[in-house]
């Protein structure tokens, strides 16, 4: 069926292929089911929804997120029909939405349709049932996400931490896909100011990355990053130093034979930063230097935040030079 071929062409990552075949199969199933609420529509609105969402992240521009949001505004209206406002199948498409928006970086409509979807949550009895859960998880991740990106830091916390309850309490306490979660509680810790708190969670996700991903792993260099900045947000130069250099070896390992990457440029300017503290600006230049160069031969543009933040760094090494204080 052109639904198998689809989801054929999803898994091989053909996506524009799949969304042509979806969209075939809807009109076909449209013309041979008068119901429109008819279970083999719906599911088809669901693909499209999602395939289109695919596309759009894979930077194909922001008129295939239009497309996936189509398609979502069409499967919830007809879900709200037939299930009701507060039926959980309703906070599944309005999650989707959510996230798209936030795709788009648009967080101010996603923590509009994330805010209805979590009080549906809230209307059911969602403990215990696993999926329902994890929905609910995934709900309060992406409502976390909106209020980071707004600078709502307490509600992000709030947030984050709901959705790792959620997880642990369907999941059990040593599932891997935790690690994110409490990365992500860590994240907004750090935003806001609560370094002791993000420390502790920072270094529960390293300790379950490392088990479950092993010692060099890009997640791991992630996190190993945003222990370093913490330290350095706390005044502690050579605590930073020592683990952005351990994550500047895991990325090396990772990226063998890579000369840039912005993961490399990241780190590189990083400790740049730390080597600035510390008054150490020949050794911090050749860092940002790195960095820039990185950041240009990986692509990336000129309002990057990365490119933004070395040009800075650059720009005071050169003004420092200028009036002799290095």
């Amino acid at each position: 069926s052109l639904v198998s071929y689809g989801l054929g062409h999803e898994k091989c990552k053909r996506h524009q292929d799949a969304a042509e075949a979806y969209a075939e199969a809807l009109k076909i199933r449209r013309q041979a089911i008068s119901d429109p609420h008819h279970p083999g529509i719906l599911i088809i609105l669901s693909f499209l929804g999602n395939i289109y969402a695919e596309i759009g992240g894979a930077g194909h521009g922001k008129r295939f997120y239009e497309w996936s949001l189509h398609y979502y505004n069409e499967l919830l209206l007809l879900r709200r029909a037939k299930f009701g406002e507060q039926h959980i199948d309703v906070a599944d498409v309005l999650n989707n939405m959510g996230r798209v928006n936030l795709r788009e970086d648009k967080p101010e409509q996603s923590l509009t349709v994330l805010k209805e979807a979590t009080k549906i949550i809230e209307a059911n009895d969602v403990k215990g049932k696993k999926t329902a859960s994890l929905l609910a998880a995934s709900i309060l991740n992406n409502l976390g996400i909106a209020h980071e990106k707004l600078s709502h830091r307490k509600e992000a916390i709030h947030s984050f931490l709901g959705s790792l309850n959620y997880k642990v309490s369907v999941l059990g306490e040593d599932h891997p896909s935790l690690a994110n979660t409490i990365h992500n509680v860590a994240n907004a810790y750090s935003e806001n100011g609560q370094y002791d708190q993000a420390m502790e969670a920072y270094n529960e996700s390293l300790r379950r990355k490392q088990s479950s991903l092993g010692q060099n792993h890009p997640s791991v260099a992630l996190t190993l990053n945003n222990i370093g900045a913490v330290h350095l947000s706390r005044g502690d130069c050579n605590a930073s130093l020592k683990v952005h250099l351990k994550a500047l070896k895991v990325w090396k390992t990772v990226f063998r034979g890579k000369r840039s990457h912005p993961n490399l440029a990241d780190t590189h300017n990083s400790i740049g930063m730390v080597l600035k503290q510390q008054g150490e600006l020949e050794k911090a230049m050749d860092h940002f230097t790195a960095a820039l160069r990185m950041y240009r031969e990986g692509g990336a543009k000129a309002d990057h935040p990365g490119v933004l933040s070395t040009i800075r760094n650059i720009a005071d090494f050169e003004h420092a030079q200028a009036i002799g204080l290095s």
